[in-house]
């Protein structure tokens, strides 16, 4: 996309990719479609407005922030378009509807609860 931040494409390598996967595409056994279960908009507002909060913050800080609010799940291909036309110009984090939608992948909530809030 012409107005793509630079910084997202960074986070497709295998840094922040946390392993998890759906049910179903365990279950198919397919390769999958990489997810970032906080989509760029949210994600990139809210590691923006914390280096608004801390303009000393260290490199190693903000490494820490892309990890925490940019790292991917893997689903199937179908889920990531249902969860991408559900959530599209929402400010609902896809992760949170992925149960609404009958996504189901083991460890992402440890993942959510261990995250510093998402405000």
């Amino acid at each position: 996309m012409r107005n793509r931040n630079p910084i997202w494409d960074l986070t497709n390598i295998n840094y922040f990719k946390t392993g998890l996967k759906s049910d179903r595409l365990i279950e198919s056994g397919g390769k999958g479609k990489s997810e970032h279960y906080i989509q760029r908009s949210l994600c990139m507002e809210i590691i923006f407005r914390r280096l608004s909060d801390n303009p000393d913050m260290s490199v190693e800080g903000f490494i820490d922030l892309l990890r925490m609010y940019s790292s991917t799940v893997l689903l199937t291909d179908e889920e990531h378009k249902e969860i991408t036309l559900y959530t599209r110009n929402t400010e609902v984090m896809n992760y949170m509807v992925y149960g609404k939608v009958g996504i189901k992948v083991n460890g992402l909530k440890e993942i959510i609860n261990s995250t510093p809030r998402f405000n």
